[in-house]
Parts: structure tokens; sequence; C-alpha cells
């Protein structure tokens, strides 16, 4: 049965079924020839993330809770099944910036299939004090478990978008204290900031040799309150969207802002370094937040990026 709670996420896998969850712990699968839905319930357990799925047949569901791999189970009632289930430390609270107390992330899948492990995947659990980034084999024969790596300042960590693989590391973003407030819309169009966040980004170098996890770089400056970070292979950008203190502001002197602003940027770092390269002004004022909106880019380079009050483009001059 699905109930009455609503679908956090739906997408298709490999075979065409198409495969649901919804916030109180239901995974499902649509059939779409015959239209047959079939389900399991993670008793006790809600999903707030969306889910991934690879060329195995593997769909990965992560809840407030766990991380589980499920598997459709063709030869038998038709049904999704789990093949296993990973406990994660989902701490003592749920977060400000998080929408339920655990993980965040969308589960991320790295290298193919067919390669060792069947592949990987990755999460950040809810851990206290420190949040960590946790990698693990994603074949059937278990969540092997390569490394973790806690990030961010003690107490003051919470991610709830999916982390982003580069080369086989990751990038972990910031999301402490992204708390959207009663008509706080309303009280930002007549003139008050929206809300300020944890700064935060790194990136996790893992080895998958050696079974270990290390910080490649950490940057304690730039405040991401809840964009899906992109990066670029091409130009080995970071792309990100970010919203600075207004003391932040004056204190660099920016010119491109009103004297009291609640200015929006499109932020590129060095996926390399860590460094900052550019940053540009989208606008100020609460119709340019994102809420959750991923950074697209597109083919001509463009960036997109859509905001309370529309949609962006932002391109090279």
């Amino acid at each position: 049965m699905i109930g009455t709670s609503g679908i956090v996420s739906a997408l298709p896998d490999w075979s065409g079924r198409m495969w649901f969850v919804t916030g109180s712990g239901v995974v499902g699968v649509l059939d779409p020839a015959t239209g047959t839905v079939s389900t399991h319930v993670l008793r006790g357990e809600t999903i707030a993330n969306s889910i991934a799925v690879d060329e195995s047949g593997g769909v990965f569901v992560v809840s407030d809770h766990a991380l589980y791999r499920f598997d459709f189970d063709a030869s038998g009632e038709g049904r999704p099944i789990v093949t296993w289930r990973a406990a994660y430390d989902r701490g003592s609270r749920q977060k400000p910036g998080q929408l339920s107390q655990g993980s965040g992330t969308t589960p991320t899948l790295i290298g193919p299939a067919a390669g060792p492990g069947g592949g990987y995947v990755a999460i950040t659990d809810n851990a206290d004090p420190r949040m960590k980034v946790l990698v693990m084999a994603r074949g059937k024969a278990g969540p092997e478990k390569v490394c973790e790596q806690p990030v961010f300042a003690p107490g003051r960590g919470a991610d709830e978008n999916s982390l982003v693989a580069v080369g086989g590391d990751l990038v972990v973003e910031n999301n402490y204290g992204y708390v959207v407030e009663d008509h706080a819309l309303l009280r930002g169009m007549l003139g008050a900031r929206q809300v300020d966040t944890e700064p935060g980004l790194a990136r996790v170098h893992v080895d998958y040799t050696t079974g270990t996890c290390s910080l490649a770089w950490s940057d304690s400056s730039e405040r991401v309150p809840s964009v899906v970070s992109k990066v670029s292979l091409a130009t080995g950008l970071l792309y990100t969207f970010t919203h600075p203190t207004a003391d932040e502001l004056r204190a660099a002197r920016r010119t491109d802002t009103p004297a009291m602003p609640d200015a929006w940027y499109l932020t590129a770092l060095d996926v390399r370094t860590g460094e900052r390269v550019w940053s540009r002004l989208v606008g100020a004022g609460p119709l340019f937040n994102n809420h959750y909106a991923p950074v697209t880019l597109g083919r001509d380079g463009s960036a997109y990026v859509g905001v309370v009050g529309g949609l962006v483009r932002i391109t090279d001059s």
C-alpha cells in the first residue's frame, strides 16, 4: 500500500520499471506495461531524499536510519526486495537545515557496477559532534565499508544535498542553519535578509586500494544554503550558489551590492584546490533564493539556477 504519504522521488530502473519512495517509508515499483504496483514498507523509518539506480538493477534508498540496496525479484512475486541494509549514525537531533533526523544526501554512485565491489556508494550520516562522509561497496554481496571522513566544525555541520563525485573523490557542502521560517518571503520583500547559514565545502579523497579517506581540501568561508552544486570536468570548476552574510559583504567592500544586501552569487571554486576562482552577483532579495534547486550546466557553458522568482541563466560575457 502507498498510503496517504506524498511521493518523495520517482526514477526508472534500467529495465524500464518505475521506482518510487514516499515520506512514510514506502519503497514501490510500478510496471508501466501492466500498471501493477508492488511495495515494501520500511517500518518505523521515513524517507526524505531521492534515490539512485545503477545498471546492475540496484536501487539505493537512504532512510532516516539506514542505507539500503533494493533489487526487483522478477522470479518470485515480482516485488522490491531488500538486498542489504547498512545502518548509520543518525545522531541525536534533526539539525537546522535538515528535513529529517538522518542523512540528508541522496546516495551518490561511484564507478561502474562491473568494477570492484560492484561499484561504490556514498552518503553522509548525521553523527554528533561531526557529520561524516561514508563510502561503501554497493554490490549484491553486501555494503562492505571502504572508509569514513568527518567534515565541518563540531556541532555545526549538516548536508541536505547529494555529494558530488569527482574522479572517485567526493565534494560535500554544509547546509547547517538553512531554516525557512513562516512568512520569510514576505519579510524578505519588505527588506529582511534571508537566513544566514554555516560556511563549508570540502573534498574528500578516497583511496580505494587502502580503504582510507582523507581531506584533500576544506573551505570554511563559502556559505551554501541549499543548492545542489555541480562540477564541470571541462573547466575543472565546482559551481555553487552562495549567500554571504551582510558583514562579509561589507568587509569585502563589494561594489555590486547595496549597503545592506541580501545578495546571492554563482561562485566557482577550483575543484583541485578549493580556491575561489570567481563569484558573480545573480541578484538580491528572497526572489533570488534557489531554495534547494540545483545548478545545471548547459552544453554552451551557461549555468541555470531555479530561484523562488523564476529561472536565471548565467553565461560568460
